[in-house]
């Protein structure tokens, strides 16, 4: 059981937590206990939002970023 007055936080070897590693399952069970969850940093917010949302990483595939125009 975590405090409600404490912050934990996970570091994953990968380059994006949570993204082709096992740390989807640690974020999917914080959000079913009611924990807040904050990605720190991520090269783009569609990253982000997957790392911090609980869903699975290992079948997520980035094509690049839409053309500026």
């Amino acid at each position: 059981e975590i405090p409600s007055n404490e912050n934990i936080g996970v570091i994953s070897e990968a380059g994006c937590p949570c993204i082709a590693d096992p740390g989807s399952l640690v974020v999917k069970i914080a959000h079913e206990k009611g924990l807040i969850v904050h990605p720190i940093a991520g090269p783009s917010s569609i990253l982000m939002a997957l790392m911090s949302s609980g869903f699975s990483g290992q079948s997520f595939a980035f094509q690049g970023y839409l053309p500026i125009d």
